[in-house]
């Protein structure tokens, strides 16, 4: 899936939690950090291929993300909001590698879409959700949930429904950018006198 995909889910899940907008900003990074692994592109295509998926995308992984996000949002904002951010930041990791599990050899809203589609690598096969204890990759198709045509159709549906999502919060008056503009906005304007 790619990262706007994955930054709307973190977002709405923030805002369905009642995180508050430094909570919002940390779920949302815990939705994209397991794509952190795209850092292996820099050793070429093939590496990349090969491990994506893979160590940061395993149920073990999403753990230790959400910990640590968690630990930094408490030396943040203090130990008790960090427990009511704790399973947020859990869901938000887990929602990552849901939304994974429907890139199934599809080049719908990729990066790297076209490239993959040609070579078709392993990482387009699903999540290694056990990782380290099975190197076995799980996706909505190759568990039999849905065929790779109803893949391609969830995938926009999905995409849609948090598109549709953010529109309507905006047209209500919730500005989803604002969670990373306005801190910003706010120290440049103090620092204007």
């Amino acid at each position: 899936m790619d990262p706007l995909t994955h930054y709307m889910a973190g977002y709405i899940l923030g805002r369905r939690g009642n995180a508050g907008e430094a909570g919002i900003r940390v779920i949302t990074l815990c939705a994209l950090l397991p794509d952190i692994d795209i850092i292996e592109v820099i050793g070429g295509l093939d590496l990349f291929y090969g491990l994506h998926r893979t160590v940061t995308h395993s149920l073990l992984s999403a753990l230790v993300i959400a910990l640590i996000m968690t630990a930094g949002f408490a030396s943040w904002k203090g130990k008790n909001k960090a427990l009511h951010i704790l399973p947020w930041c859990l869901v938000g990791t887990l929602s990552h590698l849901f939304l994974d599990m429907f890139s199934y050899n599809t080049s719908f809203l990729s990066i790297f879409g076209v490239a993959a589609a040609q070579s078709k690598p392993a990482y387009l096969e699903g999540v290694q959700l056990f990782w380290p204890l099975s190197e076995a990759r799980f996706s909505v198709v190759n568990l039999g949930m849905l065929s790779q045509e109803s893949t391609n159709v969830m995938i926009i549906a999905i995409f849609c429904l948090f598109v549709g999502s953010m529109l309507g919060g905006t047209l209500k008056g919730s500005r989803p950018w604002s969670i990373w503009t306005d801190p910003i906005y706010a120290r440049m304007k103090k620092n204007e006198y």
